[in-house]
């Protein structure tokens, strides 16, 4: 890879952190600069920012990701991961840089499974909408200005360090502290993809724009609550209680596995981390 100056917006955050450390490890050639997670991007200060360190690359890893809260202040989703992203691309504009944008599922209830980038979207709830938007003001950027941008649609991200609002720290929390689980559903299917490997999608694309792109990131299998809690089951090695409400969450999407052909093919990426594995290093 080529040197390159790369800011990593939300530095400090779940995948930011582990990305910078990533980069400041392994990947000396590159002039790393990180945000942390408390630099608003909402504010108009933040193009000032950017445009001082000229940066070649700009890394977007900031912004407001439990979908719950999104329901309950959807302003502050809008303004942070929409006006926010707008900043990003006006800096990107006058820097001349290059974005790669941490985007999400924003399918709606697809067509076709394995779901491609080019099903519709129909974002189902504020989140996934403030997200679309951001990717519309990439889209817009480059088509009016030439700022090339990599959108990376990530489907469920796991891994050590995330926040325990989201359903796999809950039941490996629930597993090692009580003697049940307990959730609302069962059913929905989703598609789970390590830290790790995204993170390593992130940096084969660093080197790779052409113009504005938009990449899945999954593990192209998807798995139920039930059959997560199986794997749980088998990699701590002994089973307890399972209680579900049966509660259906309002949208709610009942499968999501990603098609990824597009970042193999385009970036020779795969991700090599299976939700086996991955669950077994977090009971460790």
């Amino acid at each position: 890879m080529k040197s390159k100056h790369i800011l990593v917006l939300g530095a400090t955050g779940f995948i930011g952190k582990k990305l910078c450390l990533k980069l400041q490890n392994e990947y000396s050639q590159f002039q790393i600069t990180g945000f942390d997670s408390k630099r608003d991007v909402s504010e108009r200060t933040i193009i000032e920012e950017i445009i001082s360190i000229k940066p070649d690359v700009i890394i977007v890893a900031a912004g407001k990701s439990f979908v719950p809260d999104s329901w309950n202040n959807p302003d502050e989703f809008f303004k942070i991961n929409s006006t926010g992203m707008l900043h990003v691309a006006e800096a990107a504009r006058i820097t001349k840089s290059s974005v790669i944008y941490l985007s999400t599922f924003v399918y709606g209830n697809p067509i076709v499974i394995p779901i491609n980038e080019n099903n519709s979207v129909s974002p189902l709830n504020p989140y996934s909408a403030s997200k679309l938007l951001g990717e519309q003001i990439l889209e817009y950027y480059y088509r009016f200005f030439g700022v090339s941008s990599n959108v990376i649609r990530v489907f469920n991200i796991y891994g050590p360090g995330q926040s325990d609002k989201f359903l796999i720290p809950i039941l490996i929390r629930q597993f090692k502290s009580e003697n049940k689980i307990e959730v609302k559903d069962l059913k929905p299917k989703r598609d789970y993809l390590h830290v790790d490997d995204l993170i390593s999608l992130i940096l084969k694309s660093v080197d790779r724009f052409n113009g504005f792109q938009i990449f899945n990131a999954g593990s192209g299998k998807s798995i139920s609550v039930q059959e997560l809690i199986e794997v749980i089951f088998k990699a701590g090695g002994r089973k307890t209680s399972v209680y579900s409400s049966d509660e259906v969450r309002l949208n709610e999407i009942m499968d999501t596995r990603a098609d990824i052909s597009k970042a193999k093919e385009i970036f020779d990426w795969n991700p090599n981390i299976s939700i086996e594995e991955g669950i077994t290093d977090l009971l460790k």
